[in-house]
């Protein structure tokens, strides 16, 4: 009977594989611990035989708590493939998967500037941090959706010189996997071709899933997509949806929890596409529902749009409304989308070139974007903002500490001369 050595065990998305000596190999998956205390597990086990990978057990539901349910387990492979010590097998896969589920990940030692300190990476800067929640969210028909793919076709393509002027940090392609709770794979297939057809002349494909439950029912087949296709950013479409909030509830905190609870599970980079709380009246909005749709996002932006109903061409801009606990807040990023019937292009441009835009930005953006026109006096630029005289003369001071504007000797605010050109 062949004697095996120690295996070694890989954490997949939907549970584990463990390799004796490239002969055996067992992946365990939908692992629970139950009311009870048994641990089950959906078992499938191969073998090498005849120089290749055979199947000695479909997958099957495993009671590895049960004692008998084990020694049948170890006899049935037996009869099978009777040249491997399976009851070596099956114990050892019991008792250490059982203890790897129980324990989950170990507590570590942390210390300060010692051994290899990564900074968090941006893998879609400034929009997508990876292991990162990172939300776009805003009005219906504000192009966000749109944009994910967008963002989607630059990083498949990990098309560097894009003309969105959008940085790419990986090494690679990123694979993307497409939750869509919203349309259907015919309208996402449409916009890809879309982009395609309008800027590329490569094609890129992403893995799509049509989804109908909720991300905390659908993670054991979300789990075993991620683990098929190898995908490293999850794009949600839409939060509510994937939340499970429907009807009375959007603003209840425990779907919001169950949503980032089951995210967390996942461990993973995720784009999450969300919905506008609040009327067009209010200029800082946040996310539909619960705050905690918002606390619990780590980098959220705000995608607006400017168009005219007939126009050919849309002007957008996304707005940075949370920045994640190690970075600063960024200035808004605008688009001009041109669109045809079988195209969509996307190019950047400066987003204090729309008038709209720039009364949704911050005091201090709005200051120097006024100054380009000429140097105005604090009562001038209260006037034309129409802001508070207080917010405008503190504006106004922290910008001169940042070197961006001078008091000139007439009393107005300038420009430095290098802060004429978009930085």
């Amino acid at each position: 009977m062949s004697q095996l050595a120690n295996p070694t065990f890989k954490e997949l998305f939907t549970g584990y594989e463990v390799l004796w000596d490239e002969q055996v190999r067992l992946k365990a998956e939908s692992c629970k611990i139950h009311s009870d205390g048994t641990f089950k597990a959906q078992v499938a086990i191969d073998a090498k035989l005849n120089g290749g990978w055979q199947k000695v057990l479909t997958p099957a539901i495993i009671n590895f708590s049960s004692g008998a349910a084990r020694t049948k387990l170890s006899k049935d492979l037996k009869e099978r493939v009777p040249d491997i010590d399976w009851y070596s097998v099956v114990e050892l896969a019991s008792e250490e998967l059982a203890k790897r589920f129980k324990q989950g990940d170990p507590a570590i030692e942390l210390w300060a500037d010692v051994g290899e300190v990564k900074p968090p990476q941006y893998l879609i800067e400034p929009y997508i941090i990876k292991n990162y929640p990172n939300v776009i969210f805003g009005d219906p028909g504000s192009f966000k959706s749109a944009f994910a793919m967008a963002l989607a076709m630059i990083g498949c393509l990990d098309w560097r010189d894009n003309p969105l002027q959008i940085r790419l940090s990986g090494k690679e392609p990123l694979r993307i996997l497409w939750l869509d709770w919203e349309t259907d794979e015919d309208t996402a297939r449409w916009t890809m071709t879309r982009f395609k057809r309008g800027m590329v002349k490569d094609t890129f494909p992403i893995q799509y899933m049509k989804m109908t439950l909720s991300l905390n029912q659908e993670l054991d087949r979300i789990k075993y997509q991620m683990d098929e296709t190898k995908a490293n950013i999850l794009v949600i479409d839409s939060l509510g949806l994937a939340a499970g909030a429907s009807g009375g509830n959007l603003n209840d905190a425990e779907p919001a929890i169950r949503f980032y609870s089951a995210l967390r599970q996942l461990k993973t980079t995720s784009l999450i596409i969300a919905h506008n709380s609040k009327s067009q009246d209010v200029k800082t909005r946040s996310i539909l529902g619960s705050m905690f749709y918002t606390a619990q996002a780590r980098n959220i932006w705000e995608s607006k749009k400017v168009a005219e109903p007939g126009d050919e061409s849309t002007d957008i801009a996304l707005f940075h409304r949370k920045a994640p606990p190690f970075d600063k807040l960024r200035k808004a990023h605008g688009y001009r989308v041109d669109f045809e019937p079988d195209k969509i292009m996307v190019r950047q441009q400066d987003a204090t070139t729309v008038r709209e835009f720039v009364e949704g930005m911050g005091t201090q953006a709005r200051i120097t974007t006024a100054l380009k026109g000429g140097a105005m006096t604090e009562a001038e630029l209260t006037q034309q903002l129409e802001a508070s005289d207080g917010s405008v003369k503190m504006a106004c001071h922290r910008l001169k500490g940042k070197g961006k504007i001078m008091k000139l000797p007439d009393g107005k605010w300038g420009l430095f001369e290098s802060n004429y050109k978009e930085e």
